[in-house]
């Protein structure tokens, strides 16, 4: 028994023949939809910027930690304990930071996905 597949040859025939020029009005036309919901368009992206900022404040924190505890240790009048204490409380901040970094992209990635839900819908509401 043969198996027979379609052929693609049809395929990257239509993929070639996309219009490029199109893209920014079809661009357009998406964000215009999207700003319909402008609300939770702008906590979608308000989230993805706090979540971006929480990752760099991560490094600084880890860097903040090293320096500390070394000139602790170095300092010849403080103890182990106290470098000890404070990678402690830098690793608290360093829980929590990334805690909020997940909340926030977690979060903002609902909102955009309930926007894009939203936009099809139109799109669809349009269409017929």
């Amino acid at each position: 028994m043969s198996v027979s597949r379609p052929s693609l040859r049809g395929a990257a025939e239509d993929s070639a023949s996309i219009d490029m020029s199109a893209a920014p009005r079809v661009l357009r036309r998406i964000i215009g939809l999207a700003l319909r919901y402008r609300g939770l368009t702008a906590l979608a992206i308000g989230c993805s910027i706090g979540a971006a900022l929480f990752s760099l404040t991560l490094p600084k924190l880890f860097g903040h930690a090293v320096d500390q505890a070394h000139q602790l240790l170095t300092g010849g009048a403080a103890t182990a304990e106290a470098a000890q204490d404070a990678l402690l409380t830098t690793a608290l901040l360093v829980i929590g930071a990334a805690s909020l970094r997940g909340l926030l992209t977690g979060y903002g990635g609902y909102v955009a996905e309930q926007v894009s839900q939203k936009v099809a819908y139109d799109l669809r509401l349009a269409f017929f």
